[in-house]
Formats: C-alpha cells, structure tokens, sequence
C-alpha cells in the first residue's frame, strides 16, 4: 500500500474533517494526516498495529475502529496553521495555503507568493507519490530559497516541504521537510523558530 495523505479539520466528534471519520478500512501502518483549522496545525502517522488509549489530540481511534489502529500525532503547532487544499494544474501560491499536489497527470509548477513579508508560508507536499515521474517545481517568483536564486524541484515520491518567508537576502526558508527516507514514512527534518 502507498502512502497517503488525508487532510482534516478537527480530532474528533465523527462530523466532516474529521480525523476519527476516515475509515480504518482505508488505512495502513504509515498513512500521514495533516490536521489544521483556525488554532492549530499538527501532523498524524497511522499505526495499524496500535492499540493505545484514545487521548484526543494525541491518539485518535478511528470511530469504526473496534480493535487496533490509532492515528499518533508527531508534530503540532498552534496558532493555527496552513489551509491545505488539493491541486491538479500548475497553480499561483497564497501566503497561508498548503498544496496537496496531485501530479499524476505530470509536471506541475507551484509558484510561490508576489512581494511576500515575513512570516508569510506556503506548504506543497506530492500527495499521491508521483513527483519521481511527474516533477514538482516550486517556483521562486523572483525571491531566494533559503539564499539561492534557484527554484526548488520536489523529485521524490510523498516528499513535501513548509517555507517561510525572512528576508530580501535569504528569501524563502525551509523549515520543516518530509518524505519516506526513514522508515516511519516521513522525517521532520528542522523546526526553526517561532511563526
């Protein structure tokens, strides 16, 4: 089974976005949900195998669950976090948006945000594990990445980046970074400062 990426809006309580609404039967060990509403953004690995206590926002059971499989969260940050929303076509990013980037039809370009400020974000992430056919490129749009004028090229299946915005020097920084080269699916590579 491949990698998925399930967005939601709340833990609990079995309505639309919920976390605890995805059917189990859809689900396998390493599945990621990414969870994020107007207080706060947090990242949850599916483990097929686990029968923890359900402890909201930490372990979710999935209400159709009658015996093992938890979602366990492995990142949260309040305050909020990126609005995520689900692309086909090659598409003009908005500071506060994250891009679940279906390239199954090939290429596609996200082009980061026009005059940024700090502290403005953008998430893109290959949601469907294609980016090692179909390439995503994040466009610069004329600003740095993390002090390179270069654009950034995502090549590798369920791989998928945050960046915020610094400065005029160092331009778009990338703060954390997943992808499957570990073997829980996907590795918070740096968390740095405070958004």
């Amino acid at each position: 089974m491949s990698t998925e990426y399930y967005p939601a809006t709340s833990y609990i309580g079995g309505g639309a976005g919920a976390l605890d609404k995805i059917p189990s039967a859809t689900l396998g060990t390493g599945e990621i949900a990414l969870v994020s509403n107007s207080t706060v953004f947090s990242v949850h690995y599916y483990d097929a195998s686990s029968a923890a206590g359900e402890s909201s926002p930490d372990v979710i059971a999935p209400d159709d669950v009658g015996g093992n499989g938890r979602w366990l969260m492995v990142f949260s940050k309040a305050g909020g976090g990126l609005s995520w929303s689900v692309i086909s076509v090659n598409t003009n990013a908005a500071n506060g948006n994250g891009y679940l980037i279906d390239a199954s039809g090939g290429n596609i370009t996200l082009t980061l945000p026009a005059s940024p400020s700090a502290g403005d974000a953008v998430g893109a992430c290959d949601v469907y594990n294609k980016a090692t056919t179909n390439i995503i490129t994040i466009d610069r749009n004329g600003e740095n990445i993390e002090g390179s004028a270069t654009d950034l090229i995502i090549d590798i299946n369920g791989s998928g980046i945050t960046l915020v915005y610094t400065d005029a020097v160092r331009g778009w920084e990338i703060i954390s970074e997943v992808g499957y080269s570990i073997p829980v699916s996907f590795q918070t590579i740096a968390v740095l400062g405070t958004l």
